[in-house]
């Protein structure tokens, strides 16, 4: 039996895309190796850790139930993460985010205003990610928040709450889906003294949402579209995806029919209000005692010459409020937990430069032994990792095990200068030979591979990756352009060519109409929307054929290029050598 423990363990899975999920995988599974996993209290889950979370989730579920009131072993804890491990790279090498793009339909379906990119990821989530988990008995179309209720329990592990957070665009308040219910977090009575915005009641239940008169016709397909009654049955992917829905990459999702006076609420990613997710966490009741806190979001870079104008000088106010966010809220709560919180993130103990004064003798101000002495993590490959795209598209192997590894030699240095220690199991677990055990050559090799850095470096971009990795591929690159120009230059001799007028007038036609909708000249909304939809139809039924191509060919190159075949390949001709 579980021994009675007064202790309640929280785990908080931060954002950062992909590049946090397998961060958190690694940390996860020296969890497992540990014997923590059992100990765990309550999950709270942030954008790309909601996709990990909910991942790990529906798993855990399985898991449990499969035992039917039976003990669980430490041995499936790890066969669990295992899996989890070789599933969800595999879903993620399908590129979720640009497939939001390859159907037309969907695609002139988000011209409405109640369907967006967001909802389609969200379904795409569960196509590729969680219904894959569901036995052929259970396997259905959607899968639903009530869904992640585990009905039953085991003699020596706990059942933990998974907390998705997402923002509400509407007031700035913070915004949780659990299997129960969903709504705005609790807040302090000292905010209603500061934050005058309105607060949106919470659905502490989702059955609440159907009248106990119409519960009987919530079945009816016209029942469900009409009203609060429809969220009754909220779906996963979509709870998923709001709490992933990056500002500026994805629109916000929307929940229409909920809230009286007409409010559509508009959810946005986790990360604006709280990026790590400690605030759902802590405001939890009964209170946790210890805390691991997973931290792969993005963290400011130094510039040394930022930039000065309006769009530079923009996105770096962002991302230095961004940084102060995270570190005012990390730093409050480590000064009250500091003996009970492991804190992992992906620069932690990188060295922190201090520049002198020109003329004077330069002073280092970082005393601290950094990750190789550590973690056993070269130096330069943490600072690579720590740069990593915060992005929803295909990771390659060598990207997704370097994350899982790191997250993990830093969660067995880490765990063991804490009192979380305090909860893993008495008796040694022999770990596993893990997937990403493959990389540990390479992450831990004093002297960088240069073939291996070339695949990190590429790792922090978003665009034409292959071609950063590959010269030949950059020549070829470079060559195809210049042919498809030089053809184009020949087929128009620069000098006798002239546009004729008849392309030009639609554009200048619409260009005038824009610009009076924007000044506000134009007051009739069927013009209004004409003007908005028309390019957008153009784009969704012609920019998927693109999408498909480079899906075909760009993304493959990418993966074969990053695959563990490619370098073992490399290893064994260096080993020759």
């Amino acid at each position: 039996m579980l021994e009675e423990k007064e202790s309640k363990l929280g785990v908080a899975l931060s954002g950062g895309g992909f590049r946090a999920g397998f961060f958190h995988i690694g940390v996860l599974t020296r969890m497992a190796d540990m014997g923590l996993l059992r100990h765990v209290d309550v999950i709270s889950t942030v954008s790309g850790g909601s996709i990990v979370g909910a991942f790990y989730y529906l798993h855990l579920k399985k898991l449990i139930e499969c035992k039917q009131g039976s003990e669980i072993t430490d041995e499936e804890y790890q066969e669990m993460m295992a899996t989890i491990q070789t599933e969800f790279l595999q879903a993620v090498q399908c590129n979720i985010r640009l497939k939001t793009f390859v159907n037309p339909w969907k695609n002139l379906r988000m011209c409405l205003p109640n369907y967006s990119r967001s909802d389609y990821i969200g379904e795409l989530f569960e196509k590729f990610l969680f219904n894959g988990i569901c036995s052929q008995k259970e396997k259905k179309k959607s899968i639903h928040m009530q869904d992640l209720t585990i009905d039953t329990t085991v003699k020596n592990a706990k059942v933990p709450i998974l907390l998705m957070n997402a923002t509400v665009l509407n007031n700035g308040h913070n915004w949780v889906f659990t299997h129960a219910g969903m709504g705005e977090t609790d807040r302090d009575k000292s905010l209603m003294l500061i934050d005058g915005n309105f607060k949106l009641e919470k659905v502490k239940s989702y059955d609440d949402l159907c009248a106990k008169d119409d519960s009987d016709n919530c079945n009816n397909n016209k029942q469900q579209k009409q009203g609060p009654c429809k969220h009754r049955y909220f779906r996963l992917g979509h709870a998923v995806a709001a709490s992933a829905s990056v500002p500026g990459v994805f629109v916000p999702l929307a929940v229409s029919n909920l809230y009286d006076q007409d409010i559509r609420v508009q959810l946005a990613d986790g990360g604006v209000h709280d990026n790590q997710g400690i605030s759902t966490l802590v405001k939890h009741k009964p209170e946790c005692t210890h805390f691991i806190i997973s931290d792969a979001s993005i963290q400011m870079e130094n510039e040394k010459e930022p930039s000065t104008y309006t769009p530079g000088v923009v996105r770096r106010s962002v991302s230095i409020l961004a940084d102060l966010v995270r570190e005012k809220q990390l730093s409050v709560h480590m000064r009250k937990y500091h003996r009970t919180t492991a804190l992992l993130h992906l620069k932690k103990r990188l060295p922190i430069e201090s520049i002198p004064v020109k003329h004077q003798e330069y002073r280092k101000n970082c005393t601290f032994k950094g990750p190789f002495e550590t973690y056993g993590v070269n130096e330069e490959v943490q600072t690579l990792l720590s740069r990593v795209r915060t992005d929803l598209d295909s990771f390659s192997d060598a990207e997704a095990y370097s994350l899982m590894l790191d997250g993990y030699k830093m969660s067995e240095y880490e765990f063991s200068r804490q009192e979380i220690k305090n909860l893993a199991a008495k008796h040694p677990i022999k770990p596993k030979k893990y997937c990403f055990f493959e990389m540990q050559s390479w992450l831990s090799s004093p002297k960088v591979d240069p073939y291996y850095k070339k695949l990190l470096m590429a790792s922090s971009k978003t665009l034409f990756k292959p071609f950063r990795i590959s010269l030949s591929l950059k020549i070829i690159g470079i060559m195809i352009i210049a042919a498809l120009t030089s053809l184009s230059l020949c087929r128009l001799p620069f000098l006798n060519f002239a546009i004729p007028s008849w392309m030009l007038l639609p554009a200048v036609v619409y260009f005038l109409f824009l610009k009076a909708i924007y000044m506000g000249r134009v007051k009739n909304p069927t013009v209004k929307v004409l003007v908005k939809i028309v390019p957008a139809v153009f784009i969704a039924l012609t920019g998927w054929i693109f999408i498909r191509i480079y899906l075909a060919t760009a993304d493959k190159l990418f993966l074969y290029l990053g695959s563990m075949e490619r370098l073992n390949r490399k290893a064994e001709k260096k080993k020759q050598v």
